[in-house]
């Protein structure tokens, strides 16, 4: 079949043939980096929410002698932590993102972890570099 070709349907079909191969490599490899930017870019959302969060409550945290006088908690808006969690749900909702606090025993039903997020904390336990995080002091009389 090919010797029946001319010498510029040969070179046509053989530069054709070159282009697509490489067209199709290169397309492989910017489709990688695309989405290694994604993933740099969503993470980089991620860490402005995080120092938002723990900002506002360290901010409100020193101040709590001015918001809250007499240390007597009236409103729930008055403690560090649900500020910083609610100050973090606005500002992820802006960015297009779903803000939960998941919890392995939740007193409220929405917040019941997924059963990916469940098996991640149960893998965790088992990993010795995230041992710490469990075993830390809890507060507010959790057991």
């Amino acid at each position: 079949m090919l010797r029946n070709l001319k010498l510029s349907a040969k070179l046509i079909g053989a530069i054709t043939l070159v282009l697509v191969i490489t067209s199709g490599i290169s397309f492989w490899i910017l489709q990688g980096r695309i989405n290694q930017q994604a993933d740099e870019a969503f993470r980089d959302k991620l860490r402005q929410i995080t120092g938002m969060t723990a900002a506002t409550r360290n901010w409100f945290a020193g101040n709590i002698d001015v918001m809250v006088p007499d240390h007597n908690f009236k409103h729930l808006e008055q403690v560090p932590v649900v500020v910083a969690m609610r100050t973090a749900a606005e500002y992820a909702s802006h960015e297009g993102m779903k803000f939960r606090t998941p919890s392995l025993h939740p007193r409220d039903p929405k917040n019941q972890a997924t059963s990916l997020r469940d098996g991640r904390w149960k893998l965790s336990r088992k990993t010795p570099h995230c041992r710490s995080l469990w075993n830390a002091p809890r507060s507010m009389g959790a057991k």
